[in-house]
């Protein structure tokens, strides 16, 4: 992790490293610099940070990078605990992915079938749940 100093120590491509430039992230933080490189190594991981530390940043960036190499079909599911989590998620995803064509569809529970039904046959890249 100490060896860690900046994105682009993460192997992440030009796109998102400009992208993350934009959004004026300086550093990693530390749950970044440990998730990130286990995530693209597809190594399963549990990690807890506190709010405000990245979180969100740690699984989609590598989502991401992974989705850009071939962006066919449905590629990953996203589950979140809540409404709020669920929406902020969708949002970071589509800041991330500027300048590339993603399709992101929320399904909440609650809300009209038939559309949440419509927003999957589109075949979306990332599904989030709630």
């Amino acid at each position: 992790m100490n060896d860690i100093k900046k994105f682009s120590d993460l192997n992440l491509d030009k796109w998102l490293l400009k992208n993350i430039d934009y959004l004026k992230y300086e550093k990693p933080t530390p749950i970044q610099q440990i998730a990130i490189p286990k995530v693209l190594k597809k190594e399963n991981i549990i990690a807890i940070a506190n709010t405000g530390t990245g979180k969100t940043a740690a699984f989609c960036l590598p989502i991401l990078k992974q989705l850009a190499l071939d962006p066919c079909g449905m590629f990953a599911i996203i589950l979140e605990p809540s409404r709020e989590l669920a929406v902020q998620v969708v949002e970071k995803l589509k800041v991330f992915s500027s300048g590339f064509n993603l399709r992101v569809s929320l399904i909440i529970g609650g809300m009209d079938i038939t559309e949440q039904m419509h927003k999957l046959e589109a075949i979306p890249h990332i599904v989030i749940f709630k």
